[in-house]
């Protein structure tokens, strides 16, 4: 008889799980949302060239480093296109503005050439990856970035022009945030992805048709889900697990908690000393999201619009903003510059918002670095499963990953190879 097991979220990671599980399990899938997906969210705009599908959470992987999520996509038959990572910077009080793509983005404003900010700040950089590379097996997991910043004397520039934009536009989280990441964390993330490497970079891809192309691909292989769904307890004992979902209570064998990890602690109503240590080690901010079409969130200079653009705050406490250029990432046809923004909206006119929209997004302190080690020993712990990406970087794969990781804890499929345990 087939173990009756419950899974708790269809994110990427919740619906991998599934997936792997749909011939070894009878499964039962509960989604809070009205939709699946997660972060794989397209919306449809419409632009004078015509109708368009746009991303605003998940957006592009490659076959190096996102190996099992590729895996999956060849499996169900879903193509990608070439797609490019850029990197802007612009500070507005200062006039700054640079792209990352070569010498010809670095000073696409040719005052760039004769500021000695500019220059301190190319000269760090290449210190930074030199010695990134040398210590990044051996530093310490309490080593915060701003601690290792003070500690190599890596300057203001190189912090504020370079390093705090890049991190806040890949983990979509503030700059003093970024600041307190564990710098092994961010160095292992940058060596694993080559971006201490001058050569080799990985050649990066988008799903055709947007990242719901493959949402809709697994749900053919999946039972139906219970949307608008949310799980309000789950108690575990030494027979199966209880759900309480809207009120009433459902019995399973097993539960996969396919949520954040401060979602899963939340509806755990027996939560155990470790899960709480574990769970709670990985905080989440909410970020609002705004898909748009006003150009003015880009750099002024077209020559530095970028796949990622970082814009400064200012000393009145406007926030920093990171947009994406969606025109690059998706190779869209459109006759707008189609952007997605996240939080800061002042050059955003109300009139040219298409979408809305808010997702929550792991900050990653130094006490994750221990909890994510003990991954594989939170599969069937207490009957109870946990997965998502705040197990590794907090991208795709590690989504996908984790999902295959406890499909394999039950036996149904291989173990993935989760890189971000290191």
């Amino acid at each position: 008889m087939k173990p009756r097991i419950a899974i708790v979220g269809t994110g990427i990671a919740g619906m991998t799980a599934g997936y792997r599980l749909r011939n070894h399990a009878d499964l039962t899938l509960f989604e809070a949302d009205s939709r699946p997906g997660g972060h794989a969210d397209t919306f449809d705009v419409e632009d004078p060239n015509g109708p368009l599908a746009i991303d605003t959470g998940f957006i592009v992987c490659n076959t190096e480093n996102y190996p099992t999520f590729m895996a999956l996509l060849a499996e169900l038959g879903v193509k990608t296109q070439p797609s490019s990572m850029s990197f802007s910077v612009r500070r507005p009080q200062t006039g700054l503005e640079w792209e990352s793509t070569g010498l010809g983005g670095l000073f696409a404003n040719r005052r760039n050439l004769v500021s000695p900010r500019v220059w301190m700040m190319l000269k760090d950089m290449l210190k930074f990856h030199r010695v990134g590379l040398q210590e990044q097996p051996d530093i310490d997991d309490q080593c915060s970035v701003a601690e290792y910043l003070d500690r190599h004397r890596l300057g203001k520039s190189f912090r504020d022009d370079y390093l705090v934009p890049f991190g806040a536009a890949v983990w979509s989280c503030s700059g003093q945030a970024f600041l307190d990441f564990p710098i092994k964390f961010v160095l292992d993330f940058m060596k694993h992805h080559r971006m201490l490497a001058i050569r080799g970079r990985p050649k990066w891809r988008t799903v055709e048709g947007g990242s719901r192309t493959y949402v809709r691909a697994l749900l053919q292989h999946l039972p139906q889900v219970h949307f608008n769904a949310a799980v309000d307890s789950v108690h575990r004992d030494i027979d199966g697990v209880t759900l309480t979902v809207c009120g009433e209570s459902h019995r399973f064998d097993e539960v996969i908690l396919a949520c954040h990890a401060d979602q899963s602690l939340a509806m755990l109503a027996d939560a155990d000393e470790d899960e709480v240590n574990v769970l709670s080690s990985v905080p989440f901010r909410k970020n609002t999201a705004r898909l748009h079409s006003d150009s003015r969130a880009l750099p002024s200079n077209r020559r530095c619009h970028a796949a990622w653009n970082f814009r400064s705050g200012d000393p009145s406490g406007t926030p920093p903003s990171i947009t994406y250029g969606m025109n690059i990432l998706q190779n869209l046809p459109a006759a707008h510059d189609w952007s997605v923004t996240l939080n800061d909206v002042r050059d955003v006119a109300p009139e040219t918002v298409a979408r809305t929209v808010e997702y929550d997004h792991p900050e990653f302190m130094p006490g994750s670095m221990a909890a994510r080690r003990r991954q594989l020993e939170f599969c069937r712990r207490r009957r109870t499963s946990f997965c998502g990406a705040w197990w590794g970087w907090g991208f795709h794969e590690d989504g996908c990953a984790s999902g295959q990781a406890v499909a394999a804890a039950f036996g149904a499929c291989e173990s993935p190879l989760l890189r971000a345990q290191n």
